[in-house]
């Protein structure tokens, strides 16, 4: 077996490495702290700087809301006679 040995006294070796694992540390902490601040905006934000709520018609005005509930409520034979099948 082969031994290797340190260019440097053991324990001034232990603590460059300690060092730049500290370092290694700080930077990944950073970054994730980073990461989940960009996620937690990028959830809570939907364009418009209002916070996305669980039902879009609450975002609507009442007008709109009448529009979408009836077309919501057509046929699929009706909406084809009123906007085409899309089929040339």
């Amino acid at each position: 077996m082969s031994h290797t040995v340190q260019s440097q006294h053991p324990p001034v070796a232990l603590r460059a490495h300690h060092r730049r694992l500290q370092a290694l540390l700080v930077i990944a902490a950073i970054a994730i702290v980073g990461l989940t601040a960009a996620v937690v905006i990028l959830a809570s934000d939907d364009g418009n700087g209002i916070a996305a709520s669980s039902n879009p018609l609450n975002s609507m005005t009442a007008k709109e809301q009448r529009y979408v509930t009836g077309m919501s409520a057509l046929t699929d034979r009706q909406l084809g006679a009123a906007f085409g099948s899309g089929r040339p």
